[in-house]
């Protein structure tokens, strides 16, 4: 099945752009709080893991419905660091995202036909 083009409110609930903003709220990540994601006093760590984790709800979504775009992916790999590691019992996410783009613009490629 080829693919059907999504949008960033497909990936994002709520998603908006009013005046050149991009604006989404932030119950539209899973686990992230209000606090993580406050602009002054928030955690940018704790709100890209929740982008990229959305990324990847998202994609596996389309995965199920046998609807993944060729131009691009999204995976994650997760493991437990070794014993000695300053992050011992902390789990280790990995998440890779890969995009064919066209150069030099580096917009992303069409889909095949």
């Amino acid at each position: 099945m080829a693919y059907t083009a999504q949008t960033p409110a497909d990936v994002f609930a709520n998603w908006a752009v009013v005046s050149g903003q991009i604006s989404v709220p932030v119950a539209s990540f899973n686990n992230l709080t209000n606090a993580a994601a406050d602009a002054a006093t928030g955690d940018a760590r704790e709100t890209l893991r929740a982008i990229c984790q959305n990324a990847l709800t998202w994609y596996n979504g389309l995965a199920e419905a046998s609807n993944n775009p060729l131009a691009m992916s999204i995976s994650l790999s997760s493991s437990a660091p070794a014993g000695s590691s300053t992050f011992f019992g902390k789990m280790k996410l990995t998440y890779s995202f890969t995009f064919y783009v066209n150069w030099p613009d580096n917009t992303v490629a069409d889909e095949p036909a």
